[in-house]
């Protein structure tokens, strides 16, 4: 499965169980960075979901070549503004934790 989230996908809102395969809890973190946070926490508890959102290019590239190498299925990545993501595409109350780093 492709770790990648394209908005091209989705008309509207999104099913979670369509983006990671299972209906685990979702968790997401807005500006990931260069995915530490995000990677040491989908590797402790990989019954979670994790999504990061990252807008600059450079660190969303590196945070996938990271997920990727460690093989962490739970992460998806999105590279895209979270304000207009989070308010078109999520439903209400499907995430259960944001972070915003």
């Amino acid at each position: 499965m492709d770790i990648e989230i394209r908005l091209s996908q989705f008309e509207d809102a999104l099913s979670w169980l369509s983006v990671f395969g299972n209906s685990n809890p979702v968790v997401c973190e807005i500006g990931s960075g260069k995915g530490r946070f995000l990677i040491s926490s989908a590797a402790a508890n990989p019954a979670l979901n994790y999504l990061g959102i990252e807008r600059a290019v450079k660190y969303h590239r590196l945070i996938r070549e990271r997920v990727e190498r460690q093989g962490l299925n739970n992460v998806r990545l999105l590279n895209s503004d979270a304000d207009h993501f989070v308010r078109t595409y999520v439903p209400p109350l499907s995430v259960q934790h944001y972070y915003i780093l």
